[in-house]
């Protein structure tokens, strides 16, 4: 039986959410740069698949919560085909965690509320960029960042 140098309880006796928890705490005290940080794989309803790095947001009995943009390529294969897969890799501690099951979307609620809870620089990336459309000049990425942030062009 393997117990986790954390907890006396067994692996096999806690949830996934737990156990992820337990080893995402892991990862951060030993130094693991952004190890919130995942890749999110779907696939679009011709089957091709598609992978973007995302953050994780959060993770609970409910399952693990990440953000999307309705316009984004993610969100329409989302829409097509409700299924994910999602890669954490902690190269320094040679753990790599895969989870993979359906997904739904938050309530309104919980969208409104992520938004006002990212970084200044996050809510500023969001605004300036579109997912997975280039943009036309850095200049113009700019200007949307700044005015994104100030409220002023």
């Amino acid at each position: 039986m393997i117990t986790s140098r954390r907890s006396s309880t067994p692996w096999r006796l806690r949830t996934p959410s737990e156990l992820f928890t337990e080893w995402l705490l892991g990862a951060l005290e030993a130094g693991v740069r952004e190890p919130q940080a995942m890749t999110v794989s779907t696939a679009g309803a011709d089957g091709n698949p598609s992978a973007r790095t995302l953050i994780l947001k959060g993770v609970g009995p409910d399952g693990w919560r990440f953000a999307s943009d309705g316009g984004s390529v993610k969100a329409r294969d989302l829409a097509q085909q409700p299924f994910a897969a999602l890669t954490f890799y902690w190269s320094p501690l040679a753990r790599q965690v895969r989870v993979r099951g359906p997904v739904v979307t938050a309530g309104e609620a919980d969208s409104a509320a992520d938004f006002p809870a990212r970084s200044t620089s996050a809510r500023a990336e969001a605004l300036a960029g579109r997912q997975s459309q280039p943009l036309a000049d850095l200049p113009r990425r700019t200007g949307r960042g700044r005015q994104g942030v100030t409220g002023t062009p």
